[in-house]
């Protein structure tokens, strides 16, 4: 009955897409991101779902920022936890939006973001754990992924692909 660490690897197999999203200003963007020597997949999301107990936490308090910057959003992948307030906001020199592609209603918007504007919302749990797209339809290679868990267990993977999810206390889960 301790808690435990779970540790790993994702790692991208077969041959990579040689599709890229190029911008305005000719930047070429890479769908995902590669470690060459590992196959590491950077920046994937790992995270546990329950399935005999139920894992809730107190969501933080602190708002947590994306910012479009350079014709992209930062972060590209974000968790939040079920009310948890999220600020959008705008770097760049041009106009941008932020919509939210979603089938829950209370997590579905479409706002203008003009220059040194912020926007400010809170999402509820999505369905089966699914993440929430976000785009700016000004600039269609923008985008962002936000997961919405009730529980602290999910790590981002490294520049090598690798995860590390601590603390893990008694239970079966679903990586």
């Amino acid at each position: 009955a301790e808690s435990a660490t779970i540790t790993g690897q994702i790692r991208y197999e077969g041959p990579l897409p040689r599709k890229t999203n190029q911008d305005d200003y000719g930047l070429r963007r890479p769908l995902f991101k590669t470690n060459p020597k590992t196959n590491g997949l950077i920046g994937a999301i790992v995270y546990l779902i329950p399935q005999d107990t139920t894992l809730k936490s107190t969501p933080p308090s602190d708002p947590v920022t994306v910012m479009q910057r350079d014709f992209t959003f930062e972060p590209h992948i974000l968790v939040v936890a079920p009310g948890q307030t999220v600020i959008f906001g705008n770097d760049d020199p041009a106009n941008h939006n932020v919509r939210a592609d979603t089938q829950t209603a209370s997590n579905a918007f479409n706002v203008i973001t003009t220059p040194d504007q912020f926007y400010e919302d809170t999402f509820a749990l999505e369905p089966e754990h699914k993440p929430i797209p976000i785009a700016c339809d000004v600039h269609p290679w923008m985008s962002v992924w936000i997961y919405v868990l009730d529980h602290p267990y999910y790590a981002l993977t490294d520049d090598t692909g690798a995860f590390t999810i601590p603390d893990v206390p008694p239970g079966n889960y679903r990586v």
